[in-house]
């Protein structure tokens, strides 16, 4: 059994940024606060090769080229662009590999 802290980040579409924990729990008052345009993404509990968290929806350069990390069949996987095959990794795999974007701010690194 792993032991990881449960987190996650949102996607906010009205603003176009990611938002954390902490920016929603100040904006919650604020009436206009739409939470259906809020994309939750939660961490996987892995780290990439320069300490960075990896979350759901990270691209990762990794030795064999991009992918992204999904939730699936209730484990975390890396997807490539443009198949429907995912690849289940060991934790040792991502240290390996390197954070470069999101799907949401960086769409283009999966095209």
């Amino acid at each position: 059994m792993i032991n990881r802290e449960i987190k996650f980040r949102f996607w906010n579409h009205i603003i176009g940024r990611m938002t954390n924990k902490n920016y929603l729990l100040s904006e919650i008052h604020d009436e206009d606060v739409n939470f259906k345009l809020l994309i939750p993404m939660q961490f996987t509990g892995l780290i990439d090769k320069n300490g960075v968290e990896i979350y759901e929806g990270d691209i990762l350069k990794t030795s064999s080229g991009i992918g992204y990390m999904v939730f699936d069949n209730c484990g975390y996987a890396i997807k490539s662009p443009g198949s429907e095959a995912v690849d289940y990794e060991f934790s040792a795999f991502y240290l390996e590999c390197e954070v470069i974007g999101n799907i949401y701010e960086n769409p283009e690194l999966i095209q």
